[in-house]
């Protein structure tokens, strides 16, 4: 954990978030690394692989995020056999990234350096560098010019 990060955790301290506080379920072999002056607000995160999230980066009330299917998608692997073949895979939000309220993050994305995703986006692939996506898939919604 870094210097300066923010976790705000009740609907008193970020009404976009509504009541949901802000959780962290992390697996005993999975790695959580949060950077410098990040602000974070009534998000849930998921984490069976890894997370790393770098510095300056600003995580909107009620969002999620998931390293992890839950669930195969096979059915006779999930009903009969346990359903122990669910994938994961690690996630990045790059410096200066940030992420609207109620987004929604999955599996194996980064996130690029200084993007912006609309709230209420799902982020099911990775976004580039200083881009705007938005929408359920997100989608490139224009360049960010500075």
């Amino acid at each position: 954990m870094g210097k300066n990060v923010q976790i705000k955790s009740a609907f008193s301290a970020n009404p976009v978030g509504r009541a949901d506080g802000t959780c962290f379920i992390i697996s005993n072999d999975a790695t959580l690394s949060i950077g410098n002056n990040v602000g974070i607000s009534n998000t849930l995160f998921y984490i069976k692989t890894s997370l790393t999230i770098e510095d300056n980066v600003l995580i909107g009330g009620g969002c999620q995020i998931y390293d992890s299917d839950f669930h195969s998608l096979d059915y006779e692997e999930r009903i009969h056999k346990g359903d122990r073949a669910k994938k994961t895979a690690p996630i990045l939000i790059r410096e200066g990234a940030f992420l609207g309220m109620d987004v929604l993050v999955l599996k194996g994305v980064t996130i690029g350096k200084r993007s912006i995703v609309a709230a209420r986006s799902v982020v099911a692939k990775s976004i580039p560098d200083n881009e705007i996506w938005g929408g359920n898939p997100a989608k490139f919604i224009r360049k960010i010019e500075n």
